[in-house]
């Protein structure tokens, strides 16, 4: 995992990439604290960048399903960051 500092409050996604904000699990469901938590495993999240070329059509905030396992995770500001690529999107998931 990549951690970006303090410094620098705001990334640019290029090259048709989207930046997704996840909520990294520290305790499981049954209460025992996961000591290494990390972005690894997620399958969706909430759009917080993306490259001026994406075409995929989702905007900031949207909630997100990706391809489990992919994208490059880092920390910026202390949020649990993936920057996947535009095609590791499989949908936008909505209320109705």
């Amino acid at each position: 995992m990549v951690k970006i500092g303090a410094t620098m409050t705001r990334l640019q996604p290029l090259n048709k990439r989207i930046l997704v904000k996840v909520k990294v699990k520290e305790v499981s469901d049954g209460g025992i604290v996961l000591p290494n938590a990390s972005t690894k495993g997620h399958d969706r999240g909430t759009v917080v960048g993306k490259a001026p070329d994406c075409e995929s059509g989702v905007e900031l905030g949207n909630l997100v399903l990706f391809t489990a396992y992919h994208g490059n995770p880092m920390e910026l500001d202390g949020e649990h960051l993936l920057m996947l690529n535009e095609g590791d999107l499989l949908g936008r998931l909505t209320q109705e």
